[in-house]
């Protein structure tokens, strides 16, 4: 009789401790869960809005596979900037400079009201390569 005690005990109390067990892990999982859920990055509102840790945010005005020059607005400062991407460079401005008062609608006496800068790659014009131009219109730039 005592052996059954014993044994009937045991089992009680293993009933208990698992049933305590199966309890605190349930509320365990409640308390851990809202926590991860507000640490998931909403990927809708990251593509909605801009990087303010990202320096060069850039609007493509003008980009195309081959051309003579590229243009693009820096969203950050508002200011546009010119590539010169074959030479002759000063033949190649005048292009890109007209192209960039038709697309923008602008006359001359506007546009150099803008923050522009005209630049090229050393490989396409090695003598203009380390220097930064204005508008050849503006006289004050």
């Amino acid at each position: 009789m005592k052996n059954k005690k014993t044994f009937l005990s045991l089992v009680t109390l293993t009933l208990f401790l698992l049933v305590l067990f199966l309890y605190l892990q349930s509320k365990m999982s409640k308390i851990k869960s809202p926590n991860t859920s507000l640490l998931l990055p909403t990927p809708t509102i990251a593509k909605v809005l801009p990087n303010p840790d990202q320096e060069n945010q850039t609007t493509p005005i003008f980009e195309e596979s081959g051309a003579p020059f590229s243009i693009s607005l820096y969203n950050i400062t508002g200011s546009y900037h010119i590539s010169i991407l074959q030479s002759p460079f000063e033949e190649i401005r005048q292009k890109a400079e007209k192209f960039f008062l038709e697309k923008l609608n602008l006359d001359q006496e506007s546009a150099c009201k803008l923050k522009v800068r005209i630049t090229t790659p050393r490989f396409a014009n090695p003598d203009q390569s380390s220097q930064t131009f204005p508008l050849s219109f503006c006289t004050n730039q």
